[in-house]
């Protein structure tokens, strides 16, 4: 067995986007996987023979990251490819191809070319598809124009392509990039390949279910500035018109899904908690919606780790029952929801259950990544696991890793925190060691037992590691995971109560040779720690928050997460935004930092990291920022796979650095 090796993530493999076959007979799934050579991410289309056992790729199923059953032996495919005489022009513009995939003899069937830029498909159980497409606001469809007024607007395009108009928030998504007036359509292709719009112009696509020729779904209608509620819609091929079940301004929805003759709405009321408020369960029809209780858990799974990526189910529904995932304390549970009963836990574990399906409500499929174990296909009816992939078997089997030991502490407050150690490779007791504080994102997600690859990289380079889930976590309701106005206060009291309580019980762990780290609010937090504390000898601030006055107008979420969570704007309550951003606290900080930001990082914009870094340079404080040229907020996940290699570089040398100076293994 040998230590784990920074570069081992390129040889990982994730499944992911599980599809149950309308017999059950196979599962369909997306698996994700590094080309190290062309320095990028392969997707393709897998099938898992329930029968035989087997598992194989769909050679026709490249590039896809999502299975779509039509019928029993067949899935949909969507391609895209330019229009080659625009892009001549120097326009892209591309079509996309419906095509039907045999997982019986590999055959591609091109069903549709389709004038659109489609991201979803959907059988409508009639004949005919659904479709949601991105449409845009302030320019007219090139595909269907023809003749000179095809020829205008590609003159047009040519003549102002070198500049980008903005009119409405957000200004741009991440992993997207600057986006404005970009709606997701909705259309119906009818068997004969006609297109007919269903949702209007300025609506903006969120969640469809689709049954029976009928569609529900959510979507956002506005202009200038999207709003954080959304509506609810029916939407039928007999009918041919609209329905709104629920009007837009009341609630963020989580899930909608047909419950017999009604439908099922997971609704974020947001009256007590704000935007990350748990939702309640409402049954809809036409004459109004029925208030069945909120549901103290978010219905998703919430555990945080850098070794998944992909599409994820969530929620399912069957009959009149809900199946969904949740996260529950440090672990993950599969749940069922009925009308009569309520919620019940049908399965509950500190394993990762990251996606799943059923047909049935009794069998199940599922991605989980189970004790130390990267993700992997199961099934489950009702007993213990039974793994039916081995996509990572060979990997694993290399390493000897650090088993995180859970550890539970009592805040100054008298709240219980959950956490980990892991300790570091070749550990010998008695001797001393640097260790690293590491902050998940979020805030409200969880940090779990499970393999994480970054956390077990440090370990194995000598480092004791521990990380835990402060106030502001997912998994313990809405009470403990409530900041709003908070940021700054009871969770950093958590995560140095917890600090406190790792070196007390892990003497080994020399304390004046910790660092800190994380990303995102993680990264924020960080920030934080470092205004406040001098006991962390460096920190290492990634993709972070630090100054709240920009990143309300800024970030994509910004314009309505700051206000919701720091309970003010820059002309109501200017002070609680300066008073919350560790920006105002940078003359305080002596500690060493590295700062790691992504130039197209539209969530915790580039300009927190270049504020940070330039405040502490001021005040004469050791600091360095590494920029990362074409990545997003996801760097650490699914940035390129080269500057995933130069990230963690970068970050082991600088905790190297500064935790690692003298004797390793000294004695006091």
């Amino acid at each position: 067995m040998e230590r784990l090796q920074l570069t081992d993530f390129l040889k990982y493999r994730y499944p992911s986007a599980l599809a149950l076959s309308p017999d059950g007979k196979r599962a369909a799934f997306a698996v994700k996987s590094i080309d190290s050579e062309q320095d990028r991410y392969r997707w393709g289309l897998w099938v898992h023979d329930m029968e035989r056992g087997t598992c194989d790729e769909l050679p026709g199923g490249a590039g896809q990251r999502k299975a779509v059953w039509e019928d029993s032996e067949h899935l949909l495919i969507i391609d895209r490819e330019p229009d080659r005489e625009l892009l001549a022009q120097g326009i892209e513009v591309s079509w996309s191809t419906l095509s039907r995939l045999s997982v019986l003899d590999g055959e591609k069937e091109v069903l549709f070319r389709l004038p659109l830029s489609v991201g979803s498909v959907w059988p409508t159980g009639t004949g005919a598809y659904l479709v949601m497409a991105e449409t845009q606001l302030d320019q007219p469809n090139l595909l269907m124009m023809e003749g000179d007024e095809r020829a205008q607007e590609v003159e047009r395009r040519l003549h102002t392509r070198g500049y980008k108009t903005l009119v409405e928030l957000p200004l741009c998504e991440n992993g997207v990039g600057m986006y404005n007036q970009t709606r997701n359509t909705l259309f119906l292709v009818a068997r004969d390949g006609t297109l007919r719009q269903i949702t209007e112009d300025d609506w903006d696509v969120n969640r469809v279910s689709v049954e029976r020729g009928q569609v529900l779904f959510t979507a956002f209608p506005f202009r200038d500035v999207k709003p954080v509620t959304e509506g609810m819609y029916l939407w039928s091929e007999e009918r041919g018109d609209v329905c709104t079940l629920i009007t837009p301004d009341k609630y963020s929805i989580d899930f909608v899904g047909f419950c017999g003759s009604k439908a099922l709405c997971l609704g974020l009321v947001m009256k007590d908690y704000g935007v990350y408020e748990h939702p309640t369960f409402f049954l809809v029809d036409e004459q109004g919606e029925t208030d069945l209780g909120r549901y103290d858990r978010r219905v998703n799974s919430e555990v945080v780790t850098d070794s998944f990526d992909g599409s994820i189910r969530g929620q399912k529904m069957v009959g009149e029952a809900l199946y969904f995932l949740n996260t529950n304390g440090v672990g993950t549970q599969l749940c069922r929801w009925t009308q009569e009963a309520g919620v019940s836990p049908l399965f509950t574990t500190d394993d990762y259950l990251i996606d799943f399906d059923t047909l049935d409500g009794t069998h199940f499929v599922l991605v989980a990544a189970k004790d130390l174990d990267l993700p992997e296909m199961y099934l489950w009816q009702g007993g213990e696991l039974e793994r039916i992939t081995h996509f990572n078997d060979a990997v694993a089997a290399e390493w000897e890793l650090s088993v995180p030991e859970a550890i539970h502490v009592l805040d100054r407050d008298g709240i219980e925190i959950d956490g980990f150690v892991l300790k570091p490779a070749g550990y010998q007791p008695g001797q001393r060691y640097p260790g690293v504080l590491h902050v998940h994102g979020g805030p409200k997600m969880v940090f779990g037992p499970g393999f994480h690859h970054e956390m077990q990289l440090w370990a194995a380079q000598g480092y004791f590691v521990f990380y835990c889930n402060p106030r502001g976590s997912c998994g313990k309701g809405n009470e403990f995971a409530d900041l709003q106005g908070k940021y700054g206060t009871v969770d950093f009291n958590d995560l140095m109560d917890f600090t406190d309580a790792v070196l007390e019980q892990f003497p080994d762990i020399d304390p004046s040779r910790i660092g800190v780290c994380g990303g995102s609010y993680g990264g924020f937090m960080t920030n934080w720690v470092i205004g406040h504390t001098d006991r962390f000898r460096c920190a290492v601030s990634q993709r972070s928050i630090s100054n709240y006055f920009g990143d309300y107008l800024l970030s994509d979420i910004g314009y309505y997460y700051v206000p919701d969570q720091q309970l003010g704007t820059l002309w109501d309550h200017p002070e609680r935004l300066w008073q919350a951003s560790p920006l105002t606290y940078a003359d305080r900080v002596t500690t060493p930092t590295l700062f790691i930001h992504s130039d197209k990082d539209y969530r915790c914009t580039l300009a927190n990291g270049l504020e940070m870094f330039a405040a502490l340079k001021l005040h004469g404080v050791e600091t360095k920022l590494c920029m990362f040229y074409g990545e997003d907020h996801g760097l650490s996940r699914t940035g390129t796979p080269s500057n995933r290699i130069c990230r963690m570089e970068e970050i082991l040398s600088w905790l190297d650095k500064h935790l690692k100076e003298g004797d390793l293994h000294g004695e006091d």
